[in-house]
């Protein structure tokens, strides 16, 4: 911040690449209130400091992800993708990473219902979610122990042209293994392999030795 303050004073003129370094900066050492102040005088333009720049997403994409880490979740939503879908016909809409940076928070927070409607927004609003998007949402239901939205999500991915991919499977197999479905996961990574998908057999191998510590011979 103070090499920006010297450059202002310099003479020097803030673009926005400027302006998106540096707030993605504050927002990973935590000064995520000087990261909000800097965005309002990009929005607002600041003649003192020279600092008038065009937003795109990747700066509210920023700011978003900033607040999350700082557990404010209901912020980021409310104040800047909301702000983004304000500003869309200036150029500043959300994308795909804007809602899936949000999704994996909501996620994360065990808040899936929530995760879920943005989901369901972004598609409403004609942005495809990609395969981040639907790992995400994945591993937020298994973390719920939704295991029977997690096959729906399969299927609604496979409906919108998506493919599962080594994260999905790797996703799906330890999402069943942890809720209780052993035989289910054995039988997906035993398809995986059969079929020649590539796998690890790193946590498969793991869960084998778990279940021969615990007595259960047969299924391992």
């Amino acid at each position: 911040m103070e090499l920006f303050k010297k450059m202002i004073a310099i003479g020097g003129r803030a673009n926005v690449i400027t302006c998106n370094t540096l707030i993605g900066g504050l927002c990973k050492i935590g000064k995520i209130s000087v990261a909000i102040k800097l965005l309002e005088e990009m929005v607002n333009g600041n003649k003192e400091s020279v600092v008038f720049c065009r937003l795109d997403v990747v700066v509210y994409t920023t700011i978003i992800d900033g607040l999350c880490k700082a557990g404010l979740v209901e912020k980021a939503r409310q104040l800047f993708l909301e702000h983004m879908i304000q500003r869309g016909r200036k150029g500043c809409r959300p994308n795909v990473f804007s809602y899936s940076t949000l999704i994996n928070w909501y996620c994360k927070n065990k808040e899936v219902n929530e995760a879920l409607s943005l989901y369901r927004e972004m598609i409403s609003k004609g942005i495809r979610p990609d395969m981040i998007t639907y790992n995400t949402l994945l591993t937020g239901f298994f973390l719920i122990a939704k295991v029977k939205d997690a096959h729906n999500l399969v299927g609604e991915m496979r409906l919108n042209d998506g493919f599962p991919n080594f994260w999905t499977y790797s996703i799906f197999i330890n999402g069943l293994w942890k809720n209780g479905c052993v035989l289910e996961a054995l039988e997906m990574f035993n398809t995986l392999v059969i079929n020649k998908f590539a796998v690890s057999i790193g946590g498969l191998s793991s869960r084998i030795d778990g279940l021969c510590k615990t007595g259960r011979f047969e299924t391992a």
